[in-house]
């Protein structure tokens, strides 16, 4: 178990390593033959994410990566190998498309034990993880902004959120478009835009209670 674990960890760290030296030539495509998925995505959603840093002074709040309810809440596991739900899972149709919550610099493309994932580091050194994903168009090196495009689901879609090289609930950080009301004169004239809508951060849906 220690050999299957440190090849993996390996394999994880050289992704990293190369993204970070800027390859943005192309995608990259790992594949560890014989290895548990559980095992595997653990490592690779969790071992894509060394050298994290940086200060936040506030929390921030995203627009959800999708349209749809949450289908699998997180769960911590007891310890680092142990089983859980290291990001949320939405169920939702087959090529929806997946947006930038965040902006931030690709620091991993590509396709490990068959299951496509996108990395992008924020400037404070949080890790994002889209993962299940059709396909994509990012490629390590590239910078997205929040709302953009990155790629489109299988039907089933992981995100993931690690602070400081650990898996946090990333629920708490997104937030449902609120509308706001619209006064409309009661002599009859022209009624005044509506203002734009807030952001309430928290207020995702879960398709069932969460554990």
């Amino acid at each position: 178990m220690r050999k299957l674990i440190a090849k993996v960890q390996s394999t994880a760290a050289m992704a990293e390593s190369e993204g970070s030296a800027g390859e943005t030539s192309r995608s990259r495509t790992f594949r560890i033959p014989g290895v548990a998925r559980w095992v595997t995505a653990l490592l690779i959603l969790g071992g894509l994410g060394f050298g994290e840093g940086g200060v936040v002074a506030a929390s921030p709040c995203w627009d959800a990566p999708v349209d749809g309810a949450v289908s699998d809440p997180f769960r911590a596991p007891d310890c680092r190998w142990c089983p859980g739900n290291r990001g949320i899972e939405f169920s939702l149709d087959r090529r929806a498309t997946v947006r930038s919550a965040a902006t931030g610099r690709v620091t991993f493309s590509g396709t490990v034990v068959d299951t496509r994932y996108v990395v992008v580091q924020m400037a404070t050194g949080w890790k994002i993880t889209y993962g299940r994903l059709d396909s994509t168009r990012l490629k390590t090196g590239d910078v997205v902004v929040a709302g953009v495009p990155v790629g489109v689901v299988t039907g089933e879609f992981f995100f993931g959120l690690r602070i400081d090289g650990e898996y946090v609930d990333p629920s708490p950080y997104l937030g449902r478009r609120i509308g706001r009301p619209r006064l409309i004169p009661s002599t009859g004239g022209v009624a005044r835009p509506a203002p734009p809508s807030r952001l309430r951060c928290g207020a995702v849906d879960f398709a069932t209670s969460p554990r």
